[in-house]
């Protein structure tokens, strides 16, 4: 498949698309991460993800053109985020000389830092308790406080608020408390100056 149609596939969620970009460029991804880092098939998938998460998110704007292979693309966004959970875990890759890590576009800099804080925050949502996804899934979908409290049974829109309130002040918590915050949020904060 050329670029044109896997960018196509990506941003319609065409299944096909999908299994075919992961049984073609996944092994590749899997074997990086195993051989430099001594990672393991769930991180490369979680990377692999990611990546696609991150082209996606380019690919939404219908004037978006690829301008390398997309293998390259997927490559380097996963190599990069590699780079920053070796770095994170206070380990480094050799590069060989004359070896120089590719430069991305700023656009795909940026995609993949939001990529990381989106994951970020979905790893810490999946630690709240089931009532506090609901609540937050529900409002997230733009219920509003008295659809939610019918929905979940609550005595009143007003607990419905109280209740979204903490659960939304546990996610920050728990965001916060993650060793990765500093980091993802200084990034935000380097490129708005």
């Amino acid at each position: 498949m050329e670029n044109p149609l896997l960018i196509k596939g990506l941003r319609d969620h065409d299944t096909t698309t999908i299994e075919y970009i992961f049984t073609r460029f996944f092994p590749m991804i899997e074997n990086y991460v195993k051989s430099n880092g001594n990672g393991n098939r769930q991180e490369a998938e979680d990377l692999f993800m990611n990546a696609l998460e991150v082209i996606y998110l380019k690919a939404e704007d219908e004037n978006f053109e690829l301008h390398s292979a997309f293998s390259s693309l997927l490559f380097e966004i996963c190599k990069r985020q590699w780079l920053n959970i070796l770095k994170r875990r206070k380990r480094t890759l050799p590069i060989a000389s004359g070896q120089q890590p590719e430069v991305l576009e700023k656009d795909f800099q940026t995609a993949i830092e939001t990529a990381e804080r989106y994951q970020l925050y979905r790893e810490k949502f999946r630690k709240l308790s089931e009532g506090c996804r609901r609540v937050l899934s529900l409002a997230l979908e733009g219920l509003s406080m008295r659809d939610i409290a019918y929905k979940l049974g609550f005595a009143s829109e007003g607990y419905a608020r109280k209740r979204k309130f903490k659960c939304k002040q546990k996610l920050m918590q728990l965001v916060r408390m993650d060793a990765r915050y500093p980091e993802l949020m200084n990034h935000g904060r380097r490129r708005k100056k």
